[in-house]
């Protein structure tokens, strides 16, 4: 799966350790291990899955990932770069709309 016709949606949350809600971009991934790669890339605390309407610690999910032997390396490496090439991509509208380069 690539990240080039991924969605990109406003969605918001409750911090429970701060009591504060948050809003952040949010995309809706249909494999979990997929979506707990891109969360890891981009540092993400969690996802949340729709289907079972819960949260999973993105570290945990990881974890649980690699104790059932279905964690792949290559996978979560790709997810890395996807999520360096969508930083640049933000930095570089963020210059632009700011009159700047990159």
């Amino acid at each position: 799966m690539g990240m080039d016709n991924v969605r990109v949606y406003a969605g918001g949350w409750l911090n429970k350790e701060t009591n504060k809600y948050v809003l952040d971009a949010s995309v809706i991934i249909d494999n979990k291990a997929d979506a707990l790669y891109i969360a890891n890339a981009g540092k993400q605390d969690a996802i949340f899955d729709l289907g079972e309407f819960n949260e999973i610690k993105t570290s945990e999910g990881i974890e649980e990932l690699k104790q059932s032997g279905s964690y792949d390396i290559d996978k979560s490496n790709v997810r890395q770069s996807d999520n360096v090439k969508l930083v640049e991509g933000f930095e570089g509208a963020r210059m632009a709309s700011e009159g700047g380069t990159n």
